[in-house]
Order: C-alpha cells, then sequence, then structure tokens
C-alpha cells in the first residue's frame, strides 16, 4: 500500500489487517483484452522491480503453502480427488520444487504469489489498477505472477506479456537478452504447472477442514473437492505438455538470463 499498488495499511494486529476502502470494480473474464490490462502489466512490473530484505527475504510463501496444506490434509480426500495419498502428493510438491530450483534457480523478485483476476481492483475514475490479498507474497518468480494470470485466458495472455516486458524494460532500463522471450514462455509453463498444483492443494486443504467434514455440510465437502480435482487434472495436462527438452533448454539458458539482467541492473 505505502508504494501504491494495493490499498494502504490502517492498522494491523497479529491475525488482523484493517485496509483502506477504495472504490473500484473486479475484471471482467475479457480483462485481458481491456485498457485496464496494460495498467495491470505495468503495476506488475513495478512490483517485480522492487527490492526485498529483512526478515522475509527468505521465506518461499509459494512452497511453505503447499507443504502446509499437505500436512494438514487427510488422506481420505487426497484419494477422492487425485487417487493418490498425502504422502505420494508430498513427494510430487518435492519432486516439482527441485525441478523448479533446478531450472530456474531461487527466486529473485518480490512477487504477488497469488496475481488472478478476483485479486486485481480495477479503478475507474483513476483509470489504474491495484492489487489485493498479499498473503502469498514474499519472494517468487516474476513468471509465476505471470503464469496464473495468464492462465485464466491463455488465448488472449500475449499482448499482456509484452506489455509487461515493456514495462519492466522502462523500469530497469534494460534491453531484452538475446532468447529471453522464448526462456520467458517456458518458465512461465513450468509454473502454470505449479500453479495447478498448489491450487489443488488449497482446496484439498478446504475439503479436509473440520466445518466441511459435518454430515450436514457434506455438499461443501464435495464442492470443494470437485474444485481440487478441476485443478489437479489441469496439472496433469501442464505437466504432460511439458517435456523434458524443455527443462534442458529452461536449465540451460534461464539462469544464466537472469544473472546477466541482475547484472546489467547494478551497473545502471
Amino acid at each position: 500500500g505505502e508504494v501504491g499498488l494495493g490499498p494502504r495499511v490502517i492498522a494491523k494486529t497479529e491475525d488482523a489487517l484493517l485496509l483502506e476502502y477504495v472504490e473500484g470494480i473486479a475484471p471482467s473474464a475479457d480483462f485481458l483484452t481491456t485498457k485496464y490490462a496494460d495498467h495491470a502489466a505495468r503495476r506488475l512490473a513495478e512490483m517485480h522491480a522492487l527490492s526485498f530484505s529483512g526478515p522475509h527475504a527468505s521465506a518461499r510463501p509459494l512452497w511453505r503453502s503447499i507443504e502446509t496444506a499437505l500436512s494438514k490434509t487427510k488422506d481420505s480426500v487426497t484419494k477422492a480427488a487425485t487417487e493418490l495419498s498425502a504422502d505420494d502428493l508430498r513427494s510430487r510438491a518435492a519432486h516439482l520444487r527441485s525441478t523448479v530450483i533446478d531450472c530456474l534457480g531461487e527466486p529473485r523478485v518480490l512477487a504477488h504469489g497469488d496475481c488472478k483476476f478476483s485479486n486485481l481492483l480495477l479503478l475507474e475514475e483513476r483509470d489504474d489498477v491495484l492489487f489485493l490479498d498479499f498473503e502469498m507474497s514474499g519472494p517468487n518468480y516474476a513468471e509465476y505472477d505471470l503464469a496464473k494470470l495468464c492462465r485464466q485466458c491463455a488465448d488472449d495472455c500475449d499482448l499482456f506479456i509484452e506489455a509487461y516486458n515493456y514495462y519492466t524494460q522502462r523500469i530497469t532500463n534494460l534491453q531484452t537478452v538475446h532468447q529471453s522471450t522464448e526462456i520467458q514462455r517456458l518458465a512461465i509453463s513450468l509454473l502454470a504447472t505449479v500453479s495447478w498444483f498448489e491450487a489443488a492443494c488449497f482446496f484439498l486443504l478446504m475439503a479436509s477442514s473440520p466445518s466441511t467434514q459435518d454430515d450436514t455440510k457434506s455438499g461443501d465437502s464435495d464442492a470443494w473437492l470437485q474444485l481440487a480435482r478441476d485443478r489437479f487434472t489441469a496439472f496433469l495436462v501442464a505437466e504432460s505438455a511439458f517435456t523434458d527438452s524443455d527443462l534442458v533448454t529452461l536449465r540451460r539458458y534461464y539462469p544464466k538470463i537472469k544473472v546477466e539482467q541482475e547484472q546489467r541492473r547494478r551497473r545502471s
């Protein structure tokens, strides 16, 4: 909120935040084809250009949320939605994390972490965009935010990514590194796979919640299970589309490109 990317925090306690009220509207399904998409691309580039330090600089909210969800999810729930046990899913999560770090290195930007249409607020009077719900924010990959936003409207994401790259270049004074666009798309695809897995874990956790295990609320549990099943199916589809050759290409080029960009940023 202090840098204008979200509502300002008025007060906070250990378990709650009081935010300023901001008048705005929720994005429509065709959001990426509207003028607000350009504003969101600019705002996202501004967020990713922020430096992060302090006690939370080493936090990994993405993996922490997955681990926490699976530690509290019942086997009966995971098997009903995925046909796998919670231990199997934890092993799957560990493999995903290892693959991502092997290909992309450690996270290099301050990211929103849950960048989806429902966490955007369109400000008609100011002709601008704000982000909402920073619970998952922290060190992450820029492409994770892009993946989560674009997966909701894949056919319209190319122009959004181009706008994001344009504003990133303007803000950081960096020219695009050779081959970086192709590598960026591969990183987005890999992290979209992770985002589907993370979403499935969240809904598995909701289906395991004591409040949904009550016989009188079995319909709630069934709804969460279906959402988890849908996300896990999307994860399997995305995972199967990503080839060993794609992993080799990412492993070879992505860390090198990011190091080059960081070096050039420090020199500029």
